[in-house]
């Protein structure tokens, strides 16, 4: 399935923004998905799901400010402003209502912008998006720390990870080789050995965006975004390995979770590791699913 890339100018808070998405499937839809990616993504780490959720259904995936395609005009981001360059997009593209799935700091992302914009929310899915320690780590509080040493270890290492830009020859040999794999890949992947060689290139070829530093500093400020009013269903789509948004923050959510799904033997990037559990998990939520309950491991890794 091709997946053309297109470009939107925006202006945005005085600035003007130049954002890169793809709009694919049924444009005529009630409710557009919109696939948001997280700390160091880019649209592509959705292009396995893209194409089954697009089958019945608009579907837009968005590189955000300072990733992927989408320019960086300002100095500093903040999780608000964030919102209102996707709001704006929407405007732009004449959709009127979303179904937004916020990956990891997505989570917050999705909870802001349902809360600025509620007209344009049809309901939320936060896909390793509880992400309470993270957030914490990054504000440089002690708690993660003595609560959740790996996960604020893994937050670290995500960070200095994605920040990072490898040479090309350098990304492909990490990409290759399974112990390289397992060292660059650990915070975001269950079983990075299994990955297949295009899977990490994908990941690895990501990393170094000017937006990395910017967003982190905008995910520290952004507390208490999960007591944000939402009036919208939401869902909570967790892997049962992920070190960046673990479960012991799953079951200390303290917002609105009117679905739970967690996919076994999955890391933070289950839309990548497990895309056939994931779209499963989405389908199932935006059809009004059951509360709870545990998603198998589909055989998707090479």
């Amino acid at each position: 399935m091709e997946l053309p890339v297109r470009q939107r100018e925006l202006r945005v808070d005085g600035m003007t923004i130049s954002v890169s998405y793809v709009d694919a499937g049924h444009l005529q839809s009630n409710a557009a998905l919109l696939l948001v990616h997280g700390l160091g993504g880019r649209w592509q780490h959705w292009l396995k799901v893209i194409p089954p959720l697009s089958q019945h259904r608009r579907v837009i995936a968005v590189d955000l400010p300072g990733f992927g395609e989408t320019t960086l005009p300002w100095p500093t981001l903040t999780l608000p402003r964030i919102a209102d360059v996707i709001a704006r997009l929407l405007a732009e593209l004449q959709v009127e209502r979303v179904i937004f799935v916020g990956h990891s700091f997505g989570g917050p992302l999705a909870s802001i912008f349902a809360a600025r914009h509620p007209r344009l929310t049809e309901q939320l899915v936060l896909a390793a998006g509880t992400v309470q320690s993270f957030q914490q780590t990054l504000s440089r509080e002690l708690r993660p720390w003595l609560l959740r040493p790996r996960s604020a270890l893994a937050t670290v290492a995500e960070v200095i990870g994605v920040a990072l830009k490898l040479p090309t020859p350098a990304a492909r040999l990490v990409a290759r080789s399974r112990l390289l794999r397992l060292l660059a890949l650990w915070p975001f992947v269950h079983q990075p050995g299994r990955l297949t060689a295009e899977d990490a290139l994908l990941l690895i070829e990501g990393t170094g965006a000017p937006g990395v530093f910017p967003t982190t500093r905008g995910i520290a400020r952004a507390k208490g975004w999960e007591n944000e009013t939402i009036d919208v269903p939401v869902a909570l789509v967790n892997g049962d390995h992920d070190l960046i948004a673990p479960l012991a923050d799953l079951r200390s959510y303290r917002g609105r979770a009117d679905h739970v799904i967690v996919i076994k033997q999955t890391g933070h990037l289950a839309m990548i590791e497990r895309p056939e559990a994931f779209t499963a998990a989405l389908e199932g939520v935006i059809a009004g699913g059951v509360a709870f309950r545990l998603a198998p491991a589909r055989a998707s890794l090479g």
